[in-house]
């Protein structure tokens, strides 16, 4: 194994073989950090906002901030990390997140004075126009900070869709070949232990401020620490590490051609294309998380603690499905898997929404959580594997386009749907379709739901 601190040692067998690679650990290090911080940041934007505004629609503008950047620039981003060190890539997302949560944070705790620019009155004219049309009446956008949150909001959203590709194509050439399942299982597993942490840390952080008026800005400069973190693991990674290995054939090549060579291999590869469909419409029909401040508040009648246990409740349920998954890895009948979890997903959707008792409203989320994680581990494991290195970093951000923008749309479809018929009346439509989607999927690619092992995704590809 070249280009790591193992190569050619024996790191032995388990669950956590991964970590016995030092440049991995780092990684994962790194990475837990930085989703911890963004998680933090979820709560207390969303929860901020609401009391601003008091609209469902702004809680859908804060995933379409987000993901606008996502659907302009993914595949250039995918370019950029098949062209260019990767490691590099990374370090300067990171600084652009460290530069967006400080400033978020200068303004929520006053040290900044907001003017009173065109800018922001045509953006809060804009927002509320919006809130009108979906018959929130009477709700009113004055305060400049509603503007300037979303403004930067993209921001955070540009150092996203910059980071993630070349994050995730790093990731196959730390480890060996025969433990990057455990890589890439605990890899998945940092995204949710941090979920699980973030939003109680954050709501803890709110709550222990009480009126401060710094008491949001503390978390977001926390998550600036956070980033710094991942900064700071991955500038000790071994340089050349992220130097992507390109073909000869990308030579010479027109710049639109080599951002659509990622799109082509997923249209081209059936398993691929079917996997991140089942996943992209699964999230953006069943996602329910930019409602969750509605149900704590409206709903179950719990406050921002109650609030951040139900945001955790999904990563909880994850981790914990991970860490089976990680002693158990998924070998046969991975397809059939596949298709399962998801169906499950929709279930425990569905039944999160005809909750009325917080207890259950928790189980559901976390048995949510766990379904959707069964779910990720295959997808990502599949796409990893029939992928070559000169294409990770394109195939990854298309892979981030599907799932991240289905992320963040479906925050937007949550927060236009509730505007119409009310957080549960979204929920449940969500849920419902979300199962319909992934047995007209199952149809459309029955070799999705044949696929029997992993080899066999090896050989098919």
């Amino acid at each position: 194994m070249s280009h790591t601190d193992s190569a050619g040692k024996d790191i032995g067998n388990g669950g956590f073989q991964a970590f016995r690679v030092p440049c991995f650990a780092r990684y994962w290090f790194g990475s837990a950090f930085a989703i911890l911080g963004q998680q933090m940041v979820a709560v207390a934007i969303g929860w901020e906002l609401y009391e601003l505004t008091g609209s469902a629609t702004v809680l859908g503008l804060v995933g379409f901030a987000q993901v606008l950047p996502v659907l302009l620039l993914a595949l250039w981003s995918g370019s950029l990390a098949d062209t260019f060190d990767r490691r590099v890539i990374v370090l300067i997302a990171q600084a652009l997140m460290i530069v967006s949560t400080s400033t978020l944070g200068a303004i929520s705790a006053g040290f900044v004075n907001l003017p009173d620019h065109s800018l922001f009155r045509s953006l809060n004219l804009g927002v509320e126009s919006l809130i009108g049309l979906l018959g929130e009446t009477g709700t009113r956008v004055e305060d400049p900070r509603v503007s300037a949150y979303l403004i930067l909001l993209s921001c955070m959203g540009l150092a996203k869709v910059l980071n993630n590709p070349s994050r995730v194509a790093i990731l196959p050439r730390l480890v060996p070949g025969d433990v990057l399942t455990n890589a890439i299982t605990w890899n998945s597993s940092a995204m949710h232990l941090a979920a699980t942490f973030g939003p109680a840390l954050g709501a803890l952080i709110v709550s222990l401020a009480g009126d401060s008026k710094a008491r949001y800005a503390a978390v977001y400069w926390t998550d600036a620490c956070c980033a710094l973190t991942m900064f700071c693991c991955f500038l000790s990674l071994p340089r050349g590490i992220g130097q992507p290995l390109r073909k000869k054939a990308d030579a010479g090549q027109s710049e639109s051609n080599h951002c659509l060579d990622g799109l082509r291999h997923v249209l081209n590869d059936k398993v691929i294309l079917a996997a991140i469909s089942l996943d992209m419409f699964a999230v953006f029909f069943g996602g329910c998380t930019a409602l969750l401040p509605m149900f704590a508040r409206d709903i179950l009648g719990v406050g921002v603690i109650g609030y951040s246990w139900l945001r955790a409740a999904p990563p909880i349920g994850a981790f914990a499905m991970g860490l089976f998954l990680a002693y158990r890895p998924p070998r046969n009948g991975i397809g059939r898997m596949l298709i399962l979890s998801v169906i499950a997903f929709g279930a425990a959707t569905l039944g999160f929404g005809l909750s009325r008792n917080y207890a259950l409203s928790l189980l559901m989320l976390g048995l949510l959580g766990a379904f959707d994680n069964v779910s990720v581990v295959i997808r990502h494991n599949l796409v990893q594997i029939r992928t070559p290195d000169a294409l990770r970093g394109r195939v990854a951000a298309v892979n981030g386009l599907f799932i991240g923008s289905s992320n963040e749309l479906g925050a937007l479809e949550s927060g236009l749907t509730a505007a119409l018929w009310g957080p549960v009346g979204s929920v449940l439509v969500g849920g419902t379709a979300t199962i319909l989607v992934v047995l007209t999927i199952a149809r459309l690619w029955p070799d999705l739901p044949r696929l029997a092992t992993l080899d066999q995704a090896i050989e098919a590809g």
